[in-house]
């Protein structure tokens, strides 16, 4: 008889609703993505069932909501009540006496609501296209105070590879995590130097309490993590889809972080920028005569007390740089007091790095023509050499899955598949000296036998900006090219020169010479990029061991 009820109940529940269960904000609510949950944590769900569906979890929802534990069940899950409450007849609880829930919205700013999008760093895998944060802030706090809720990965000390695999297949469990802004510009801002943006999006009260709430709920959700698409980007979509119950939110098959930016384009008022204090010092010290230059070179190398008659821009490059040292490095040298109680007037920074919403969409198709006949090329994600980028202080190639195909005398052909390539151009200075360093795994014909052939390569070396948007690398690679017949190890010294003529206009030289054990193989290219919009028009001039190769090729990113 009890089953009888429970079937009837379940019958006039659906019917009464017209399948409530199947509206797409009950499964923004839970989740809901090609027909399952992306939440794997069991405790977020309520029914009882092996197999999730959405009607046994609406069925469990509302049956508890009438119950006599209604008032836990909405304490615990107040999104999903205050959604259900518009809809059907449940009890009303007061949810500001539940004691938890009160906690968390007591303790967490409300009055304003940013996305908060940190720059690449290539140095780890899931970062290498940035990362995304929300930050809440009330009205009278400083905005570095801000609550901020963040999406990541709980990673073991994996190595780089390990790291990269487990990413990429899944097998790190994710949350939603809360800290202060404050602590993650640390973590981004001063020890990695990445720049840091905010911003202001348009949300009401009433949508922002919406995001709050579901936040609560997933207080209980374990996801699994994805570089490419379960990530802090997409799970962040997820999250601020749940202020309106009509907007519906499309992503891509790899969704990063700039795609989330690009979405929310028109909901921004308002943007905030945090420049690493590298670039500050650099700003500064372009500003300084030789004199002054002079003075704050001698002062860090022989960490002497810097006398009152300095001028305040090298003061304020001192107190930077003492900053940056004690901050990144944890280093405290004899004079740090003695720079820190100096006072200047602060000079306006005007930074060059441009907002990231204006830099290149990810993926991109192009079609390439010239004295070698036709070529298409595809890269999936990331950015490659070519591309007009936004960082001045470190450029990036990062590429995976990037191929090309050529089409010549009625012969398809593969010029390459890069399975993974990365190059980390970071700048040195007279104050700081980073590494650059560059990774390739693919199949390419870079070699002296102009074949398909397996390639794998490491190496290190050395970027500096020789004048203002003039910027030059010097790699040492080592690595060997392998096929079916041959394996040959190399020694390859590479250059690489950036130089910006205007902002959507870069000329670009690569010269690289493969010294085999008794052959060689070189490669000289010259290219200019015009980007216009997402398109990019690119004039090239290539002469390697088997001759010359002029072309124009035109790609568009998306």
């Amino acid at each position: 008889m009890r089953l009888f009820y429970l079937c009837i109940f379940t019958i006039s529940l659906l019917s009464a609703n017209n399948k409530l269960y199947l509206n797409s904000y009950w499964k923004k609510l839970l989740h809901f993505e090609n027909n399952k949950s992306n939440i794997v944590s069991k405790q977020f769900f309520l029914s009882n069932s092996n197999s999730f569906s959405l009607e046994d979890e609406f069925i469990a929802t509302v049956k508890l909501l009438r119950g006599e534990n209604g008032k836990e069940i909405a304490c615990n899950f107040p999104a999903r009540y205050t959604w259900l409450k518009e809809h059907l007849d449940i009890p009303t609880y007061n949810l500001e006496s539940c004691t938890e829930l009160s906690n968390f919205m007591s303790t967490l700013q409300k009055d304003n609501i940013y996305l908060v999008f940190s720059s690449e760093y290539p140095n780890t895998p899931s970062s290498s296209f940035g990362h995304l944060m929300l930050a809440f802030k009330d009205n009278n706090m400083p905005l570095e105070l801000s609550d901020v809720i963040h999406f990541a990965a709980k990673t073991e000390k994996d190595g780089f590879f390990t790291y990269g695999y487990k990413g990429l297949s899944g097998k790190y469990d994710s949350y939603f995590l809360r800290s202060t802004l404050f602590q993650k510009m640390y973590q981004y801002n001063i020890k990695e130097q990445r720049y840091i943006y905010a911003y202001q999006l348009d949300l009401n009260q009433k949508e922002i309490k919406k995001i709050q709430y579901h936040l609560f709920e997933l207080r209980k959700a374990t996801f699994k993590y994805y570089f490419l698409n379960k990530n802090c980007a997409s799970q962040i979509i997820d999250v601020l889809e749940v202020s309106n119950e009509n907007k519906i939110i499309k992503k891509s098959i790899f969704h990063l972080p700039i795609d989330t930016l690009k979405i929310y384009k028109d909901n921004i008022k308002n943007i905030t920028k945090f420049t690493p204090l590298i670039s500050k010092i650099d700003y500064l010290m372009e500003k300084m005569s030789p004199t002054e230059k002079s003075d704050f070179l001698s002062i860090i190398k022989t960490n002497a007390t810097p006398p009152e008659n300095l001028s305040n821009i090298t003061k304020e490059t001192l107190v930077y740089y003492y900053q940056f040292l004690f901050r990144k490095y944890h280093q405290s040298y004899s004079n740090y007091d003695d720079v820190m109680k100096l006072t200047y007037k602060k000079t306006k920074i005007e930074d060059s790095s441009k907002n990231p919403l204006l830099s290149t969409q990810p993926s991109k198709i192009g079609f390439k023509y010239g004295s070698n006949g036709l070529k298409l090329s595809y890269r999936p994600l990331f950015l490659d050499y070519h591309d007009i980028q936004t960082n001045p202080m470190q450029e990036v190639e990062f590429n995976l899955l990037n191929f090309n195909l050529s089409l010549k005398d009625n012969n398809l052909d593969i010029e390459n598949i890069d399975l993974l390539d990365i190059k980390s151009l970071s700048l040195q200075y007279d104050f700081y000296h980073p590494l650059s360093w560059s990774l390739y795994f693919g199949f390419n014909k870079n070699n002296y036998l102009n074949q398909l052939k397996f390639e794998n390569s490491y190496g290190v070396g050395l970027s500096k900006e020789l004048i203002p948007n003039v910027n030059t690398s010097l790699l040492l690679n080592i690595g060997f090219d392998a096929s079916k017949s041959s394996f040959d190890g190399y020694v390859n010294p590479t250059f690489l020169a950036r130089i910006y003529l205007f902002d959507n206009l870069k000329l670009g030289i690569e010269s690289q010479y493969k010294y085999y054990f008794s052959k060689k193989y070189y490669s000289h290219e010259l290219f200019f990029t015009k980007k216009i919009d997402d398109f990019n028009i690119q004039l090239g001039y290539k002469n390697e061991n088997f001759g010359e190769n002029y072309s124009v090729k035109l790609s568009y990113n998306y």
